[in-house]
Protein backbone atom coordinates (compact mmCIF):
# COMPACT_ATOMS: atom_id res chain seq x y z
CA UNK A 1 0.00 0.00 0.00
CA UNK A 2 0.57 3.43 -0.28
CA UNK A 3 2.47 5.30 2.20
CA UNK A 4 0.62 8.34 3.88
CA UNK A 5 1.93 11.73 4.90
CA UNK A 6 -0.01 13.32 7.71
CA UNK A 7 -2.38 16.48 6.68
CA UNK A 8 -1.05 19.73 7.77
CA UNK A 9 -4.38 20.95 9.55
CA UNK A 10 -5.02 24.32 10.33
CA UNK A 11 -8.17 25.11 12.05
CA UNK A 12 -9.80 28.05 13.68
CA UNK A 13 -11.89 27.75 17.02
CA UNK A 14 -15.05 27.43 14.86
CA UNK A 15 -14.09 24.48 12.60
CA UNK A 16 -14.61 20.82 13.83
CA UNK A 17 -12.56 18.43 14.01
CA UNK A 18 -13.35 15.66 11.40
CA UNK A 19 -14.06 15.40 7.52
CA UNK A 20 -13.83 18.82 5.83
CA UNK A 21 -17.58 19.81 5.07
CA UNK A 22 -18.21 19.76 1.28
CA UNK A 23 -15.39 16.89 0.72
CA UNK A 24 -16.49 13.25 -0.76
CA UNK A 25 -14.75 9.97 -1.05
CA UNK A 26 -14.65 9.38 -4.78
CA UNK A 27 -13.34 5.89 -5.78
CA UNK A 28 -12.89 4.82 -9.42
CA UNK A 29 -10.14 4.24 -12.23
CA UNK A 30 -7.49 7.29 -13.31
CA UNK A 31 -7.96 7.72 -16.78
CA UNK A 32 -7.00 10.65 -19.27
CA UNK A 33 -9.38 12.68 -20.80
CA UNK A 34 -7.86 14.83 -23.57
CA UNK A 35 -4.90 16.76 -21.95
CA UNK A 36 -6.43 16.10 -18.08
CA UNK A 37 -6.25 13.51 -15.43
CA UNK A 38 -10.26 12.35 -14.74
CA UNK A 39 -11.63 9.82 -12.47
CA UNK A 40 -15.86 8.58 -13.19
CA UNK A 41 -15.92 11.52 -16.17
CA UNK A 42 -14.69 14.38 -14.06
CA UNK A 43 -11.61 16.20 -13.99
CA UNK A 44 -8.69 15.61 -11.09
CA UNK A 45 -7.92 19.05 -10.39
CA UNK A 46 -4.43 18.19 -8.53
CA UNK A 47 -3.21 21.89 -9.03
CA UNK A 48 -1.25 23.79 -12.22
CA UNK A 49 0.30 22.52 -14.26
CA UNK A 50 3.54 23.43 -13.70
CA UNK A 51 3.09 23.35 -10.05
CA UNK A 52 2.41 18.97 -10.75
CA UNK A 53 5.32 18.88 -12.55
CA UNK A 54 8.08 20.53 -10.30
CA UNK A 55 6.46 19.22 -6.80
CA UNK A 56 7.71 16.20 -5.52
CA UNK A 57 4.58 13.83 -4.19
CA UNK A 58 3.93 12.98 -1.05
CA UNK A 59 4.26 9.15 -1.38
CA UNK A 60 4.55 6.82 -4.21
CA UNK A 61 1.46 6.30 -6.00
CA UNK A 62 2.43 4.71 -8.89
CA UNK A 63 3.94 2.06 -6.84
CA UNK A 64 7.09 1.48 -8.91
CA UNK A 65 9.27 2.51 -5.89
CA UNK A 66 10.10 6.00 -6.07
CA UNK A 67 8.45 9.04 -5.36
CA UNK A 68 8.41 11.33 -8.36
CA UNK A 69 6.58 14.68 -9.02
CA UNK A 70 2.86 14.41 -8.84
CA UNK A 71 2.42 14.53 -12.54
CA UNK A 72 4.79 11.69 -12.89
CA UNK A 73 2.92 9.40 -9.93
CA UNK A 74 -0.10 10.11 -11.58
CA UNK A 75 0.96 9.71 -14.92
CA UNK A 76 1.93 6.24 -14.21
CA UNK A 77 -1.01 5.35 -12.03
CA UNK A 78 -3.21 5.44 -15.11
CA UNK A 79 -5.56 2.95 -15.12
CA UNK A 80 -5.62 1.76 -11.42
CA UNK A 81 -7.93 2.33 -9.20
CA UNK A 82 -7.97 4.84 -6.45
CA UNK A 83 -9.72 6.53 -3.51
CA UNK A 84 -9.63 10.38 -3.93
CA UNK A 85 -11.03 13.25 -1.32
CA UNK A 86 -12.07 16.46 -2.83
CA UNK A 87 -14.45 19.02 -3.50
CA UNK A 88 -16.91 17.12 -6.21
CA UNK A 89 -18.75 19.36 -8.91
CA UNK A 90 -20.30 18.40 -11.91
CA UNK A 91 -17.06 18.54 -13.84
CA UNK A 92 -14.12 18.03 -11.49
CA UNK A 93 -12.55 16.83 -8.39
CA UNK A 94 -10.64 19.49 -6.81
CA UNK A 95 -8.15 16.67 -5.15
CA UNK A 96 -7.12 17.18 -1.22
CA UNK A 97 -5.86 13.38 -1.18
CA UNK A 98 -5.39 10.58 -3.26
CA UNK A 99 -4.68 6.65 -2.30
CA UNK A 100 -4.03 8.95 1.62
CA UNK A 101 -1.47 11.32 -0.37
CA UNK A 102 -2.26 14.61 1.03
CA UNK A 103 -1.87 16.76 -2.49
CA UNK A 104 -3.10 20.13 -0.25
CA UNK A 105 -3.64 20.78 3.21
CA UNK A 106 -7.48 20.34 3.86
CA UNK A 107 -7.11 23.91 5.80
CA UNK A 108 -5.85 26.86 4.73
CA UNK A 109 -3.83 28.16 1.40
CA UNK A 110 -2.99 25.69 -1.87
CA UNK A 111 0.63 25.03 -1.49
CA UNK A 112 1.13 27.09 -4.76
CA UNK A 113 -0.70 30.19 -3.61
CA UNK A 114 1.13 32.15 -1.00
CA UNK A 115 2.06 35.88 -2.47
CA UNK A 116 0.72 39.06 -1.93
CA UNK A 117 -2.25 38.50 -4.41
CA UNK A 118 -2.95 34.66 -3.00
CA UNK A 119 -1.49 32.72 -6.30
CA UNK A 120 2.73 32.48 -6.83
CA UNK A 121 2.94 32.46 -10.36
CA UNK A 122 4.02 28.73 -10.62
CA UNK A 123 3.36 29.18 -14.42
CA UNK A 124 6.97 30.11 -14.56
CA UNK A 125 8.78 27.13 -13.39
CA UNK A 126 10.45 24.13 -15.29
CA UNK A 127 11.54 21.23 -13.67
CA UNK A 128 15.00 21.02 -12.58
CA UNK A 129 15.68 17.61 -14.50
CA UNK A 130 13.86 14.95 -16.58
CA UNK A 131 14.04 11.92 -17.30
CA UNK A 132 15.27 13.02 -20.60
CA UNK A 133 18.57 14.80 -20.33
CA UNK A 134 19.62 17.32 -22.95
CA UNK A 135 22.26 15.23 -24.41
CA UNK A 136 19.60 12.10 -24.58
CA UNK A 137 16.80 14.96 -26.33
CA UNK A 138 20.02 15.82 -28.66
CA UNK A 139 20.83 12.05 -29.22
CA UNK A 140 17.16 11.56 -30.21
CA UNK A 141 16.77 14.54 -32.70
CA UNK A 142 19.63 13.76 -34.48
CA UNK A 143 18.30 10.41 -35.15
CA UNK A 144 15.35 12.35 -36.85
CA UNK A 145 17.03 14.86 -38.79
CA UNK A 146 21.12 14.20 -39.32
CA UNK A 147 22.79 17.16 -38.98
CA UNK A 148 24.28 19.65 -36.24
CA UNK A 149 21.92 20.67 -33.18
CA UNK A 150 22.32 24.62 -32.83
CA UNK A 151 20.18 25.54 -29.70
CA UNK A 152 18.01 23.69 -26.79
CA UNK A 153 15.77 24.52 -25.06
CA UNK A 154 13.24 23.23 -22.33
CA UNK A 155 9.99 24.69 -22.03
CA UNK A 156 6.23 23.72 -21.46
CA UNK A 157 3.30 23.45 -23.07
CA UNK A 158 -0.13 22.70 -21.39
CA UNK A 159 1.25 20.70 -18.90
CA UNK A 160 3.70 18.57 -21.44
CA UNK A 161 7.24 19.34 -20.62
CA UNK A 162 9.43 18.80 -23.60
CA UNK A 163 12.62 19.51 -25.17
CA UNK A 164 13.05 22.36 -28.04
CA UNK A 165 15.62 21.93 -30.20
CA UNK A 166 17.11 23.77 -33.73
CA UNK A 167 18.88 21.65 -36.02
CA UNK A 168 20.70 22.54 -39.30
CA UNK A 169 20.12 19.24 -41.73
CA UNK A 170 23.16 18.02 -43.50
CA UNK A 171 21.45 19.22 -46.32
CA UNK A 172 21.65 23.05 -44.80
CA UNK A 173 18.01 23.29 -44.12
CA UNK A 174 16.70 24.65 -40.43
CA UNK A 175 14.43 21.83 -38.40
CA UNK A 176 12.74 22.76 -35.24
CA UNK A 177 12.35 19.38 -33.45
CA UNK A 178 9.99 18.98 -30.21
CA UNK A 179 11.04 15.90 -27.64
CA UNK A 180 8.42 14.81 -24.53
CA UNK A 181 11.22 15.45 -22.01
CA UNK A 182 9.79 12.57 -19.98
CA UNK A 183 9.26 9.56 -22.51
CA UNK A 184 11.72 10.85 -25.25
CA UNK A 185 8.48 10.58 -27.96
CA UNK A 186 9.17 13.14 -30.72
CA UNK A 187 6.51 15.23 -30.73
CA UNK A 188 7.22 17.06 -33.77
CA UNK A 189 9.62 17.94 -36.42
CA UNK A 190 9.32 21.08 -38.38
CA UNK A 191 10.68 22.35 -41.46
CA UNK A 192 11.62 26.06 -41.19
Amino acid sequence: TASSVPIPVVRTESQQSGVVPGLQEKRGAIRMFGDDFALDGRELDFGPDRWMITTVASGDLDRDGTVESWWDEVSGAIGRTVTVLGDVDDDDIDVFQIEGLAVRPLYGPAPWSGNDDGDRDSEDRLPTSTKIDMNEAMRLALEQVPGSVLAVELDIDEGVVYWGLEVRGTSGALYDVEIDATSGRIIEVDRD
